[in-house]
């Protein structure tokens, strides 16, 4: 056959060849039958029965996750057990079993549809990810609801997965001496069964829809997980040109594992400091072993979304205490609760906006919810207590919420008897009017910290995730980068701290520019730490520097792109190589 390339998203690092193993689509199909008013009590009884199964099931699961993978993979059913215990999966069930008069497997199916819709709405890729992992512990719960063993995927000799979606449940099952790889049609980068598949060293590839039905032919497959190509039928030459990946990527590997408690200093001397963004304790022990310099944006909402009741004072402080005892000597900043926008809270009795991008959300949010906000603030304070906490006000705009913001900080260092500058401040740099703000903001202010997303998403009036937009969402526009400017020689002759902790921090192409700005503090994805260093390492400021200025000077995004291609291109082609596993 001939040979055929798909391109896609790689979302766990690796080469792979081997035969496809097609894995249909496995959602159950329950028969649906009315029910009495009479019988709703016994239908809601099956279905806590089912929950105490499906809970059995996923502590099972856990612990082998834990004994054969590692323990920070297994906390991922940690949260599949917190969507079986949250009140609102119980109260929706029962609500519907008595509105719909229907078998409560027909009825658990339309619940779990509708809150994993909620997820997959959200515009945080991370967030949105967890509509997999409330479809699959949906899944569970309906199988055990029929009484149906657990079905297990069958494989004799090595191959490539390939599937519409593979669940976290199922990848955590899978034997990576078979299993060489994985193609699947659904999926991130941040979802749990992209970070069991990395775990597992299993190479995986999100394709588009339709993909999968043009491999299932092929003899033979490779799995490219570091351009996310797929490849059917590879000819020799391209099997050879793979199998040299592997051998620089095994160079590139050791090389950075060696260095991997070194600083990240310039050629000519400029110590940049690393550190990591995280929204799970699970992150915590990722961000360490990948040489993190503490935590530099901790994303809390992780705890407050999927669930009825909101996380009490002392759950948050547990949460925020991991973080500070991980790194005692290293700053970590733990931003408030950034809903609205693509997260709503159920839990808070707001109503939803009509435009949520543009509405009551990040700090407007817990400025009208003060027992959320001061409830967070009081958390954060105690867990100052065990290292160098620090608190961040999120998509500040104006200097009114500042000084709200504040009167509730100060009110709470008063309930426990600390001064009103008991911890440090600081604010997002995410809206126009907060970075041309920056001169006036930083009299109120301990430090900044510019969150790229927002900024590029806000000053360029431009829909993140909007395919048709995305040429205003690069992040060598030099409109962006010119604002970046403004905000960096501001922090510089107010003499705030300053850092960058959104994508572009950790983009090889970017560091160099925002090195060159002076920015001297970047928060990034854990794995995307080490070679952020190494990246470093190769750059001189000056360098950067020179190159920083002529782009904030320039006028169209590709004279910006082909400037730094050309100046630090070949740097970062001998940093993107990653791994390959080939069959034997």
């Amino acid at each position: 056959m001939l040979m055929n390339i798909f391109y896609g998203t790689p979302i766990s690092p690796g080469f792979a060849e081997a035969p496809p193993l097609l894995v249909q689509g496995m959602k159950l199909k329950s028969e649906e039958r009315a029910i009495s008013s009479n019988e709703v009590e016994k239908e809601f009884k099956r279905f806590t029965d089912a929950i105490e199964a499906t809970k059995n099931e996923l502590l099972a699961i856990r612990d082998k996750t834990a004994e054969e993978i590692g323990e920070d993979e297994a906390e991922i059913f940690d949260a599949h057990i917190l969507v079986l215990e949250d009140p609102l999966l119980h109260v929706e069930v029962s609500r519907k079993l008595e509105s719909e008069q229907k078998n409560v497997e027909i009825v658990l199916q339309m619940v779990i549809d509708d809150l994993a819709e909620r997820f997959s709405k959200i515009e945080d890729e991370m967030m949105r990810e967890r509509a997999t992992d409330i479809a699959d512990v949906g899944q569970i719960l309906i199988r055990n609801l029929m009484g149906r063993p657990s079905a297990a995927i069958r494989i004799d000799e090595p191959c490539i997965l390939v599937a519409t979606e593979i669940s976290p449940s199922t990848a955590a099952k899978l034997d990576s001496e078979l299993v060489l790889g994985c193609v699947t049609e659904i999926g991130s980068v941040t979802s749990h069964t992209a970070i069991i598949a990395r775990a597992l060293g299993i190479p995986a590839v999100v394709v588009p829809p339709g993909t999968i039905t043009e491999l299932q032919n092929a003899n033979t497959i490779i799995v490219d997980g570091m351009d996310g190509a797929v490849v059917a039928d590879p000819d020799e030459k391209t099997i050879e040109e793979y199998e040299e990946k592997e051998q620089k990527r095994l160079e590139r590997e050791i090389m950075l594992r060696r260095k991997i408690g070194l600083d990240a200093v310039t050629t000519d001397g400029v110590k940049i400091d690393i550190s990591a963004n995280i929204e799970m304790p699970i992150e915590i022990k990722i961000a360490k072993e990948n040489g993190a310099e503490g935590v530099g944006l901790y994303r809390t909402e992780f705890l407050f979304l999927n669930r009825k009741v909101l996380p009490s004072e002392e759950e948050q402080y547990q949460h925020y205490r991991l973080a500070a005892e991980a790194f005692p000597q290293n700053d970590v900043i733990i931003r408030t609760i950034d809903v609205g926008g693509d997260k709503f809270l159920s839990g808070s009795g707001m109503p939803e906006d009509v435009n949520p991008y543009l509405g009551v959300r990040a700090i407007r949010f817990s400025l009208v919810k003060p027992d959320i906000f001061n409830s967070q603030i009081r958390a954060i304070i105690r867990a100052s207590r065990h290292g160098k906490v620090k608190l961040l006000l999120p998509m500040i705009s104006c200097i009114e919420e500042i000084s709200s913001a504040m009167g509730y900080i100060d009110e709470c260092c008063k309930k426990f008897d600390l001064d009103s500058d008991c911890i440090e401040v600081g604010i997002m740099i995410e809206t126009p009017a907060a970075a041309l703000n920056t001169k006036i903001f930083s009299n109120y202010m301990d430090f900044f910290s510019i969150g790229t997303n927002d900024l590029i998403q806000y000053t360029m009036a431009a829909e993140r995730g909007n395919k048709q937009l995305d040429y205003l969402h690069r992040p060598m526009q030099p409109t962006i980068i010119r604002l970046i400017k403004e905000v960096t020689d501001n922090a510089k002759a107010t003499g705030i701290e300053l850092s960058v902790c959104g994508e572009m921090a950790g983009d090889l192409r970017m560091i160099p520019i925002l090195v060159g700005l002076g920015i001297t503090k970047l928060s990034m994805n854990p794995r995307s730490i080490p070679v952020a260093k190494e990246m470093i390492r190769r750059i001189s400021f000056e360098e950067s520097s020179s190159v920083a200025k002529e782009i904030a000077q320039l006028l169209f995004t590709k004279d910006a792109v082909d400037k730094v291609e050309k100046t630090f291109g070949e740097r970062v082609k001998s940093l993107e190589i990653n791994g390959a596993r080939f069959q034997d």
